[in-house]
């Protein structure tokens, strides 16, 4: 005999049938807005490696000068940091960098700044070749999203220009692009030789006439004057405009002799001793990053067709593109592989189903269940604001064979029920109630075997993949259960 307060979640749901019906649309309605919008990359989002890095500069000097001008300074700075773990240090030859790892639970924020601070003040220490240092913190969205090269089928005359003109500015306008990465071919640059014969001759100190250039390539504010009730700002401008202006510099007063007396200035490519070619052409290779938060296959997608309209581009004849790596090319593809595991996993279970209900109403009703699931997921992670990877896929595809147990223990009871004679609404009711409490726990004892991993407090990158695997998994658990 049926109780009025029995069973009341199943009572209500065939008591209220257009409330669950509407509630199905809503969530079909909601999981399609959730479906095309929620971000699509390789990897998940949201890690802090606690990590900050920085680095300097100084150009034609040894690592051996790098590492006792340069890397030394740079090792006691940060090492005054607060909740500093190790120092990791390298110099060679142009330059060297440090490698900062903090404690568990450092706010990397207040780090960076105080890392800044600590750097900015030993910059009276460093060399006078050395501008700036660089602090940066790893951001996942430094990682390219996109490699390839741009071939040059033809010699030019200055093909970083045409690049630099071109090509960069028009991938930088394409949406959700962070940054271009350009390498393989460096700039023209004004390089001045020096003919140590003729210096020694005339009798010239290099550090003197390095500093007589240097005195007289400047611009200095000059302060203002009022004239004519105006307030003008006055600035004395001495840069040099060209490389002849340059050439007819004086270096020694005394004996009136210019800088192309003793050195041979030129504008010009530096001379390099190695070269990156693709089938023997020129080539110079390229890198995209993405913004925060951009979409990896829009973005891809975007930079392919950019490429193509700059093939056709009067400028730029004779280049070609050609890319050796595409994420976007990576995710659509998981995405595939998690539909045609949906649909695989679904017909099979359908198959299986149905060889032992033999009831094609009941084997559609459980084979629901799939795709009902993932779609709850799928809002569950966008409002969460999480993105599809290889990680919450991986989650889905784990939970594609758990979420179908509910149903078929629950329509099977209902159906025993409705094969002993009983009325289809209170085979409903009393099928689904009598083993709520069993189906219930049994999906509890599923979600917790998740916790203990996605809890782990030792090992913060395992944690932080476990939660964007677990999560899909209990979410569909859940939304199987109801």
């Amino acid at each position: 005999m049926e109780k009025p307060n029995q069973y009341p979640l199943p009572r209500f749901s065939v008591n209220r049938p257009v409330t669950v019906v509407m509630s199905l649309v809503a969530l079909l309605v909601v999981g399609y807005i959730a479906y095309t919008r929620i971000p699509l990359t390789l990897f998940p989002e949201g890690f802090d490696y606690p990590r900050l890095f920085a680095w300097a500069s100084y150009p034609n000097a040894g690592a051996v000068e790098v590492e006792q001008k340069v890397v030394r300074h740079l090792e006691e700075a940060v090492a005054q940091v607060s909740r500093v773990k190790n120092i990791r240090s390298s110099a060679y030859s142009g330059g060297g960098n440090v490698r900062v790892e903090f404690q568990k639970g450092t706010d990397l924020q207040l780090a960076f700044a105080e890392m800044k601070d600590r750097l900015d003040r030993v910059m009276p220490e460093l060399p006078d070749e050395i501008e700036q240092l660089w602090v940066r913190r790893w951001d996942q969205n430094d990682i390219p999203i996109m490699d390839g090269a741009i071939i040059f089928e033809t010699q030019h005359a200055d093909p970083r220009h045409l690049i630099d003109t071109y090509v960069e500015p028009a991938l930088r306008r394409v949406d959700g692009v962070g940054n271009i990465e350009l390498w393989g071919s460096p700039s023209k640059q004004v390089i001045v030789e020096l003919d140590r014969d003729k210096m020694l001759s005339h009798r010239i100190n290099v550090f003197e006439a390095l500093n007589s250039l240097r005195a007289q390539n400047l611009t200095v504010p000059g302060g203002w004057v009022i004239e004519g009730g105006k307030k003008i700002y006055v600035r004395s401008v001495g840069r040099f405009q060209d490389v002849a202006e340059l050439a007819n510099t004086v270096v020694d007063p005394a004996h009136q002799l210019r800088l192309d007396d003793i050195a041979e200035v030129s504008y010009k490519r530096p001379e390099k001793d190695w070269v990156n070619r693709i089938d023997r052409k020129e080539s110079l290779g390229f890198g995209v990053t993405k913004a925060s938060g951009a979409n990896v296959v829009e973005v891809s997608t975007g930079v392919k067709e950019e490429l193509e309209n700059l093939k056709n581009h009067p400028k730029l004849e004779g280049l070609d593109f050609k890319l050796f790596w595409n994420q976007g090319d990576q995710v659509i593809n998981s995405v595939g592989n998690l539909k045609n595991s949906g649909l695989w996993g679904g017909l099979f279970a359908a198959i299986v189903l149905f060889f032992f209900l033999r009831a094609v109403r009941i084997t559609l009703i459980i084979t629901l269940a799939i795709p009902l699931s993932l779609l709850t997921t799928i809002i569950a992670l966008y409002f969460i604001g999480w993105s599809l990877n290889v990680a919450t896929m991986m989650g889905l595809m784990l939970s594609l064979g758990l979420v179908v147990d509910n149903a078929i223990v629950i329509v099977e009871n209902i159906y025993r029920k409705r094969q002993e004679g009983i009325a289809p609404r209170t085979a409903s009711i009393e099928g689904a109630g009598e083993v709520g409490l069993a189906v219930t726990m049994a999906t509890l004892t599923t979600v917790v075997v998740f916790l203990p991993l996605i809890l782990m407090s030792d090992e913060e990158m395992f944690s932080f993949w476990m939660l964007r695997i677990g999560l899909p998994v209990i979410t569909g658990l859940v939304a199987s259960l109801l």
